[in-house]
């Protein structure tokens, strides 16, 4: 237990965050004796005094109540809160947000972050995944013309079908067939990151004109990569932050907004967080101005075992953590689904 910290000062810091992120209101030890604990108001004042002192409250004003400083959220947020579970129509109104699988993984990733942008009235983020560690589950040279050819790749993450080879002279539909296949036994169960080494290992044994292809197919699955790795980040909501009466100040929500737009600080925190299950970033910890005021909270989605990306909300520091804790569990468990195919399966906390 931190050092001055008895339970009755935990039961008091508690009801005070708790009410503080209903109301957004300083709260007083009147209101703590009356709506969550039958304790006196002196008792209850004198220990908020000593909650001051300790750096958990803030007084904004002498006559006011208090309000929790970053360091009470952070003590709410790891020994305090707990996880909401979602009501039966937050969950079906998500599942009919992000419900099926789509073989344009952006638009998924997009329909994500509105869904938990609607749901939790705060700006949504997601971080799309790296492709190098997608696995090829299929991948595919279909016939368009003479040396013509549509590579289509299909991975754990998504399917891309939108890339024309010049494979070179005189390769005709029998070629680009055989060497369909050969690429199939090259790469398939292999991530994106390996393709380059395994087939350039296998092309030793193959004739030039096969190689020549090959190599079209190596600069292209590269390309395919470095567009999906440099896909920005992706934000839903902007001006949900603009309903909470922190952002009432113009001054204040332009330079939210513009935060926004030019994505600081937010790429690289959303990166860092894909290492973690669950994170929280509150107030100061996010490492710029713009962003002083204001709590992260990340989850990682993944595919199997194999950690691919993060969502998450960005919203004021009087956030309604736990509730936020529960969208974002449920959509990571959905999106992770649903990158695999199993969408209509979603999980279910009704």
């Amino acid at each position: 237990m931190q050092a001055g910290l008895n339970e009755r000062k935990l039961k008091i810091l508690q009801a005070v965050v708790d009410d503080y992120i209903m109301t957004a209101v300083p709260v007083g030890s009147r209101t703590i004796a009356r709506k969550y604990l039958d304790w006196s108001s002196a008792t209850i004042r004198n220990e908020m005094m000593d909650l001051e002192e300790l750096g958990y409250l803030d007084q904004p004003h002498t006559s006011a109540g208090r309000i929790p400083s970053e360091r009470a959220y952070r003590l709410y947020v790891e020994r305090l809160m707990h996880v909401s579970d979602l009501q039966p129509e937050e969950v079906d109104y998500l599942r009919q947000h992000v419900k099926k699988r789509s073989d344009d993984l952006r638009q998924t990733l997009r329909d994500t972050a509105s869904a938990i942008a609607d749901a939790t009235s705060y700006t949504a983020l997601v971080m799309p995944p790296k492709m190098r560690n997608a696995t090829i589950k299929n991948i595919q040279l279909v016939p368009l013309a003479t040396s013509v050819a549509l590579l289509v790749l299909v991975t754990d993450v998504g399917i891309f079908k939108d890339t024309v080879l010049q494979l070179g002279e005189d390769f005709s539909d029998a070629d680009i067939r055989a060497l369909s296949q050969q690429l199939r036994a090259f790469l398939s169960g292999r991530t994106l990151k390996d393709a380059e080494h395994q087939v350039r290992t296998q092309m030793q044994g193959v004739l030039s004109q096969q190689r020549a292809a090959l190599e079209r197919v190596l600069d292209s699955l590269g390309g395919q990569q470095q567009k999906a790795d440099t896909a920005s980040l992706l934000v839903e909501g902007t001006s949900k932050i603009l309903q909470h009466p922190e952002y009432a100040n113009v001054e204040k929500a332009a330079a939210f907004l513009s935060a926004l737009e030019t994505r600081e600080g937010l790429g690289p925190l959303l990166a860092r967080a894909q290492d973690f299950n669950f994170t929280v970033s509150i107030g100061s910890e996010n490492g710029t101005d713009a962003m002083r005021d204001c709590s992260i909270v990340t989850v990682t989605y993944r595919v199997g075992d194999e950690p691919m990306g993060s969502i998450g909300v960005i919203g004021p520091t009087r956030m309604n953590y736990s509730h936020v804790a529960g969208v974002l569990h449920y959509m990571s468990c959905m999106l992770g689904q649903i990158l695999i195919g199993a969408g209509d399966d979603a999980p279910n906390k009704d």
